[in-house]
């Protein structure tokens, strides 16, 4: 198979800080502090690895940070493929509240990018996504890169017939669907704002990704948080419900259900199945402390717990 390129545009170090209990407006002192070179798009090639698959992740980098990352990269396996630009990599903050369960996070901007080096990155990619089997766009975009950069990038991996899975907010979900991706994954507060609406019963998350599929989106599957996922295929939809954990760490959890969906569709499997795992590799990865990602194994056992059904 041919290996699945994911793109990161703004990586990042993330520092993640485990805390007993974050008070906002006074003095906290963390369990543990722990870096990791990151951003949505290297996080999805590293799970996609574990799973088996080929990847190959590409992107700008900055830095003696970036010279981190794809370092990194390369020391576990996955060919990094990075446009070096003027600047420094951003640092992330992930500080999880053991407490709440919940995890506050502080995305710094990044370095900026000119149109140039947008153009550079174009001729980059063009022959790596000649040898691609799927393109991955997800994350936030630096500063100076053209807005519908997306869009541009959609468009290369279309004229190549290499599908693209998009996972992205607001403007950068608004140009990717203009190049007509293959499946996009949007949470709930992605999905409410690009729809205006909010969304309660079934039948408002059916509405809202029948937007998409009305613009040209093959596959739809919408995060819902412990309430699982919904994915519509076609005319049909499947809601999985979420597993049954105590949430550790929910960064990283979206991008394991991307990984999820990539790896399910390398193997056609039905929708059914494929929301069934998708779920289960998110609930793996919220049940676990810091930065860490499900395993192909503990997503196959997780998805048989379960339950799946059809949405009318």
């Amino acid at each position: 198979m041919k290996p699945v390129m994911t793109l990161t545009l703004n990586p990042a170090i993330d520092q993640v800080i485990e805390m007993e209990r974050l008070v906002v407006g006074s003095m906290n002192r963390a369990r543990s502090s722990t870096p990791m070179t990151g951003g949505k798009g290297i996080n999805v090639a590293r799970v996609l690895k574990a799973f088996g698959m080929p990847v190959i992740a590409a992107g700008f980098s900055a830095g003696a940070g970036g010279t981190s990352i794809v370092r990194t990269l390369e020391s576990e396996g996955i060919p990094a493929r990075f446009l070096d630009v003027p600047g420094e990599v951003r640092i992330n903050l992930k500080i999880h509240d053991a407490a709440s369960g919940k995890t506050t996070e502080i995305n710094q901007p990044g370095f900026p990018v000119d149109d140039a080096a947008f153009q550079q990155l174009l001729a980059m990619l063009a022959p790596l996504l000649d040898e691609a089997s799927a393109l991955v766009l997800t994350g936030s975009l630096p500063a100076g890169t053209p807005p519908d950069a997306y869009r541009k990038l959609g468009i290369l991996a279309r004229e190549r017939q290499v599908p693209v899975f998009l996972d992205a907010d607001e403007e950068n979900l608004k140009w990717g669907i203009s190049a007509f991706p293959y499946a996009v994954k949007p949470n709930r507060d992605e999905l409410e704002r690009h729809a205006g609406v909010r969304l309660h019963a079934d039948g408002d998350w059916l509405r809202a990704m029948r937007g998409f599929r009305e613009a040209g989106v093959e596959r739809v599957a919408a995060t819902m948080g412990p309430e699982g996922v919904m994915m519509l295929d076609g005319d049909t939809a499947w809601h999985a419900g979420g597993l049954r954990i105590q949430p550790a760490c929910a960064t990283g959890a979206g991008d394991s259900t991307l990984a999820a969906m990539i790896w399910a569709w390398s193997r056609d499997l039905p929708p059914k199945r494929t929301v069934a795992l998708m779920s289960a590799a998110g609930g793996v990865t919220t049940s676990k402390p810091g930065v860490a990602f499900c395993t192909l194994e503990e997503m196959l056992a997780a998805a048989d717990q379960v339950t799946v059904r059809e949405v009318r």
